[in-house]
């Protein structure tokens, strides 16, 4: 997720800011997610006896493991790679297809998709927690959040996360902070679809700002999840992107005079 490292160090010290601010200086107005690494395919597999599949859309591809129960495919793991040149994408999908045929899913089953995803991995953290207890995840919280991650406090990103910031500096698609409910918020935020990136144009849309615009749907995923951890960096995270720097989101709209859906900006919602 994409946040100026100067508006990032603003908010932490002032988490309730609900004013737009000041036109970013110069020296930071390059600070935007183009700059993230592209992450391949990790080759993780959760599960010998599962079933891997291949699923794409426009910018992002799906890599999942299911149960070879064809009566339940019950998921068991996901990896989503963002492949935002055609080039790349074409590249990721020849090289997966010894893994699987590639399968295309329109925009609302890939969402539906990254939902599963998420809430498969929110399941499996909750599990792994418990079996911890809540002492030992309290205090293992507080020995990192003491002692916070040098590079990304200088990567501009937000402190306990790896994918809320300035780009991200994540190894993989499994890699994240010791904040791992905002990091996935944020992670499944960066894979979104459908989004334009900044100073590009895509979907008969162009794109000045120094801020990547997703969808729409994407858009509020975030705003959605971030609520629902209920977590103070969460709502710094929220008023950053929806209340500061209210970045416009790309929308589906009906247009009756050709009889088909064309993709327009709509302005953010609010936090």
């Amino acid at each position: 997720m994409l946040v100026p490292a100067v508006v990032l160090a603003l908010a932490l010290a002032q988490p309730a800011l609900a004013e737009p601010l000041p036109a970013l200086p110069a020296a930071f107005r390059g600070l935007r997610r183009d700059t993230a690494p592209y992450k391949g395919f990790s080759g993780v597999r959760v599960r010998s006896d599962s079933a891997r599949k291949v699923f794409f859309h426009d910018q992002t591809i799906a890599v999942v493991e299911v149960s070879k129960d064809y009566n339940t495919m019950d998921l068991q793991n996901c990896e989503l790679i963002e492949v935002n040149k055609a080039g790349l994408a074409r590249e990721a999908l020849q090289n997966l297809s010894t893994i699987a045929k590639p399968s295309q899913l329109g925009f609302p089953d890939m969402s539906a998709l990254m939902r599963r995803c998420q809430a498969l991995d929110e399941a499996r953290a909750a599990a792994a927690a418990g079996g911890q207890g809540p002492a030992a995840v309290a205090a293992t919280k507080r020995k990192i959040d003491d002692n916070p991650d040098p590079s990304s406090l200088l990567s501009g990103i937000l402190p306990g996360t790896k994918w809320c910031g300035t780009g991200d500096i994540a190894s993989n698609y499994f890699d994240l902070g010791t904040e791992r409910d905002i990091d996935r918020c944020c992670r499944t935020h960066d894979l979104c679809p459908v989004k334009v990136r900044a100073f590009q144009s895509r979907y008969g849309l162009s794109n000045m700002s120094f801020y990547t615009k997703s969808h729409c749907v994407c858009d509020d995923m975030l705003l959605q999840c971030l609520k629902a951890s209920n977590h103070s960096t969460a709502n710094i995270m929220g008023n950053i992107y929806f209340n500061l720097l209210r970045v416009p989101c790309v929308e589906d709209v009906e247009d009756a005079s050709v009889a088909r859906m064309e993709r327009r900006y709509r302005s953010a919602k609010r936090y």
